[in-house]
């Protein structure tokens, strides 16, 4: 998705005064963007310039005071921004600079000096502060601009309507990328006081006058259920005439106009104080027929409550030649998603038109699925695209870049794709002597891949995936007796993923082998990303195998909110040996209905359950022939609730796993 969000205020012109006496240049020293916020160190690790917006008010510079104390500036040319603290919102792996709170404007070096006071002169980069002429500092209700006359005026403007609507403009890039027929997203700044407008008048050049709608845009917590295709940020829209909040709509997120564009329409246009002169895409129109059917939270079925996830369901729609379902959420929720949806489409036909078999890849990689059959024999059809808002928004940029002609532009795509071939790939199991991956490949061709073990030695063992295959490989340890957690390598070409595999076998000593916090569900985006979201707070589970005078035993611990409490549906699954797996089923009263599951010999378990305000425990007291003489136990542990997602001990829940992953406890390690 594009960085579409998040530049600079730009000041309104009028008349500004002149002054008796010039201070000295006010001392600037060159920071690194994120040093002006007490996050600083995350920041400035992660920070990346947006090569869409202007180069003004991006760098950062410290000041000094004559009291001493410091604040930070960002110019553009001679207008100056002076706060305390910076203020950056998060956005798609990135952080982008905010206006800060309380920021206060100064047009011309010397109105700066003036209010920064005398400092001494010393070496200094970027913005030069000597000062020419010195203008008033800005004070409360007044208006900068600068007069080209020889004289200079001091002007305060009263606001007319002090509760009323606010003038604002568009910050950012002059010259936005836009799609004829499509919807132009544009990030507002107030010039005035007052509220902000529920919606805007835009004036084409050629004479119409559209309404824009404007927005709050929102990175939220996503509160819904995990599902494979669940996207990893969720973008929440509020339209203006329904916010409610009492925080500043500026402050809590970045305020957008939504501007759907006429068909045909290839001008500039004008909204609040803000002259666009848009590069227009352009976009091959294609008939549809019918309307794609999409089915609800399947594996290969894009999230359709996530409105910047709409576009792959745009896509796909499109290549079947069907018109996509209906975006879902508010009016501003569908033309957000309309927005991303028709840049990616004008981006795609842009990289067709130049080579349509890259094309094709390149669609691929936020489209493509993957089919085959699960461990059990199952077909599965699952999403096997990037999952990566950043990674996606790479590929879009060199794709929408009008800076680059079309040779140029698909060489670097073809050179970005390369570097990314590396199918999708998991841990499906890995207790014992073997583990089981898991690999799908999106792309409409055939990848050669090869595996290799990095730790321990091992040949590298070669594979080919067919196009939108997705197959389970199972591979032997290269050292099955070792402690310690191993490495996979699976390389296609210049790309490579790394999986970290889990000792095949865990000694169990006193007091017992923990089997520590369970792991959520995963996501087609965790996957990818490798970045797991925690369990929801209160819902923690934890589990450990141990010994005790009556034998071996399995103890689990549940959290979950008071509000749950004596909800029977919440179950912990024990499973012991291999196959048919021994499953015993518990809750907070002890042994679940229908809760034992493939005993031998008619023996059964001692179910001890303890209900708490906040948590409920249960230990699984073994017989002793469910043991039997091998000193390795397999063993798994699973909780299953409807109020929160799968969790499991091990390796996190996949959507067509049956039953909890296994580990191999070794009971030999128990002193006797």
């Amino acid at each position: 998705m594009p960085r579409s969000v998040l530049a600079f205020l730009m000041m309104l012109a009028l008349a500004v005064p002149a002054s008796a006496q010039v201070p000295a240049p006010v001392q600037a020293t060159q920071v690194a963007p994120g040093t002006d916020t007490p996050l600083n160190d995350d920041l400035r690790s992660v920070m990346s310039p947006d090569l869409r917006g202007p180069t003004g008010f991006r760098q950062v510079y410290a000041l000094r005071d004559s009291s001493g104390n410091t604040k930070y500036m960002r110019g553009n040319g001679g207008l100056y921004m002076v706060y305390d603290r910076g203020a950056y919102v998060g956005y798609g792996g990135r952080y982008y600079q905010l206006t800060p709170p309380g920021a206060t404007y100064y047009i011309g070096s010397g109105s700066l000096q003036q209010a920064m006071g005398t400092a001494p002169t010393g070496p200094r980069r970027g913005v030069d502060l000597t000062a020419k002429d010195v203008p008033q500092a800005l004070g409360p209700g007044m208006v900068a601009g600068a007069n080209r006359s020889g004289s200079q005026q001091t002007s305060t403007v009263t606001p007319a309507r002090p509760q009323g609507t606010a003038q604002v403009a568009v910050v950012g890039s002059k010259d936005p990328v836009a799609t004829g027929g499509g919807v132009m997203l544009l990030p507002l700044a107030r010039l005035t006081e007052g509220g902000w407008p529920t919606s805007i008048d835009v004036q084409l050049d050629d004479g119409r006058t559209l309404q824009a709608l404007v927005a709050v845009l929102e990175n939220v917590a996503d509160p819904r259920r995990t599902s494979w295709t669940r996207a990893l940020q969720l973008a929440a829209l509020t339209p203006m005439a329904a916010w409610s909040s009492q925080d500043a709509p500026d402050q809590v997120g970045q305020v957008i106009a939504l501007l759907e564009t006429p068909i045909g329409f290839r001008g500039g246009l004008t909204l609040g104080a803000s002259t666009l002169q848009p590069r227009w895409m352009e976009m091959q129109e294609r008939g549809g027929q019918g309307v794609a059917a999409f089915v609800p939270f399947a594996l290969d079925t894009p999230d359709l409550g996530a409105p910047n996830e709409w576009f792959r369901a745009a896509l796909m729609a499109r290549a079947q030649g069907k018109a996509p379902p209906e975006p879902s959420g508010t009016p501003a929720d569908a033309l957000f998603a309309r927005h991303v949806a028709y840049l990616w489409i004008a981006a795609l036909d842009r990289l067709e038109r130049a080579d349509a078999a890259l094309a094709d890849r390149a669609r691929a990689l936020v489209t493509g699925v993957a089919r085959g059959r699960s461990p059990q024999g199952r077909d599965l059809s699952i999403a096997a695209w990037l999952a990566d808002e950043e990674l996606e928004g790479q590929l879009l940029d060199l794709m929408l870049d009008p800076s680059l002609d079309d040779r140029t532009m698909v060489t670097q795509v073809d050179g970005w794709i390369s570097t990314r071939l590396a199918p999708l790939a998991w841990v499906e199991s890995d207790g014992g002597d073997q583990v089981t991956i898991g690999l799908a490949n999106p792309l409409p061709q055939a990848q050669a891949v090869a595996i290799e073990w990095l730790t321990g030695a091992s040949q590298v063992e070669k594979e080919v995936l067919g196009a939108n295959e997705l197959r389970f490989i199972t591979l032997a340890r290269p050292d099955p007796a070792s402690e310690t957690a191993s490495r996979l390598a699976i390389t296609v070409g210049y790309a490579r993923s790394v999986l970290t595999i889990a000792p095949g076998r865990f000694a169990v000593v006193p007091p017992g082998l923990a089997l520590r916090q369970f792991l959520p569900a995963a996501s087609l985006g965790e996957v990818r990303t490798g970045r797991l979201a925690p369990v929801p707070s209160g819902w923690q589970t934890t589990a450990s195998l141990r010994r005790s005078k009556d034998g071996w035993e399995v103890f689990v611990e549940a959290l979950r909110p008071l509000a749950a409490r004596g909800d029977v549906e919440d179950l912990v699954t024990v499973a012991i040996g291999s196959r048919p797996v021994i499953e015993i089923v518990v809750n907070s009263r002890g042994l679940a209905t229908d809760g034992l599951r493939n005993a031998p010999n008619g023996d059964a378990p001692t179910v001890l359950a303890m209900d708490f305000s906040d948590r409920w425990r249960a230990t699984v007291r073994l017989p002793a022939s469910w043991i039997g003489t091998t000193p390795i136990l397999p063993l798994g542990v699973q909780r299953s609730c409807r109020m929160t997602d799968l969790q499991c001990a091990g390796l996190p829940p996949m959507p067509w796993h049956e039953g909890p992953c296994m580990i191999q406890a070794d009971l030999s390690t128990w002193p006797k």
